[in-house]
């Protein structure tokens, strides 16, 4: 039993000792940065690129073809781009890119009636 005492105390002292978490969003930024890292090297560029070409933007944001449409109230309509490696990753993260689309655009229109 007193084996068991010292183990938890020893335990708890290095849960003590370790450093703070990350804010939610940082640690959001950067599962988003390595799965868009790892996309963007599936498609034969790095991320952040040296330079931004065509093919580069493409692999990342998708084709301006194949987008979703949110309809908000008001009248408000919001495009987005379903596609490409920056959708997929924020899809991964928030369970769909219509969903992660759903948060920013409630977020900016809350944003928009403090104002």
């Amino acid at each position: 039993m007193r084996a068991g005492i010292i183990a938890l105390a020893v335990v708890l002292a290095g849960c003590g000792a370790s450093q703070p978490a990350p804010a939610p969003h940082a640690s959001l930024a950067a599962a988003r940065d390595r799965l868009v890292r790892r996309c963007m090297a599936a498609h034969g560029f790095s991320f952040p690129a040296p330079k931004v070409t065509p093919g580069f933007r493409r692999a990342l944001l998708g084709s301006p073809r194949q987008v979703g449409t949110l309809r908000l109230s008001g009248g408000v309509i919001v495009r987005y781009r379903t596609n490409g490696c920056y959708p997929h990753a924020m899809g991964v993260l928030y369970g769909s890119v219509r969903r992660y689309q759903q948060i920013v655009a409630a977020r900016n229109m809350s944003a928009m009636r403090r104002r």
